[in-house]
């Protein structure tokens, strides 16, 4: 009677150890998903000069959002004409990286109304922009008193930021400050720049290259 109780009172600690022990391995695991620096880690690559992320699919673009300081680099052409406004990179927060288009395209179509800063990326901010072109259509409209307002093929908005070897062929459209490859670029330089089709501005200014504030080129 005494031992088969003493091997009850065994087995019951046995199993209350079981689960302490997988209750605190679980807890560590969480600790160390939290505590983690968060990147783009769905992507190849370490986000640095020497192994930047590499970009192969339109989802890949998107998650650029995900790590906005990093170096990126494009790996091969993307159609992303049906991920319409959702392929736009930096619009909640300025993308700040680098990314290198390694002479390859992206194909858009960006069709909407109530926007402002539009482009491939929406605002640049001490940002690196390289070796990329642009077709498809980007068409923004008035909605609701919003006009479509900066829109360009490679950004809506470029503050202290370079662009280098850029070039579009897409349609540019929308309501004021309208440029082909920026619609506001501030203290930025564009350089080997080609813009070429139609760039429409239904309100005021329109412009080849960019179009609004002081540009370096």
């Amino acid at each position: 009677m005494v031992t088969a109780l003493r091997a009850r009172i065994i087995n019951v600690k046995s199993v209350r150890m079981r689960y302490f022990f997988t209750a605190l391995g679980f807890l560590v695991a969480m600790i160390t998903l939290y505590a983690s620096p968060f990147t783009a880690s769905a992507l190849t690559g370490a986000g640095t000069s020497g192994s930047p992320y590499q970009i192969s699919s339109c989802a890949d673009f998107k998650d650029i959002n995900d790590d906005l300081d990093a170096y990126y680099t494009l790996t091969q052409h993307l159609n992303c004409t049906a991920d319409a406004m959702s392929i736009m990179v930096g619009n909640a927060q300025p993308f700040t990286g680098n990314f290198n288009g390694n002479n390859r395209t992206i194909t858009v179509s960006m069709i909407d109304s109530g926007y402002r800063n539009v482009g491939l990326f929406s605002e640049l901010d001490g940002a690196t922009v390289r070796n990329l072109a642009v077709a498809g259509t980007i068409n923004i409209s008035e909605a609701d008193g919003t006009v479509g307002e900066s829109i360009g093929a490679i950004a809506g908005q470029a503050t202290s930021s370079t662009l280098d070897n850029v070039s579009r062929t897409a349609f540019i459209s929308g309501d004021l400050t309208v440029g082909g490859i920026v619609g506001t670029a501030t203290l930025s330089t564009i350089t080997d720049a080609s813009s070429v089709g139609s760039v429409v501005s239904r309100l005021a200014n329109g412009g080849g290259l960019q179009e609004s504030l002081p540009v370096q080129r």
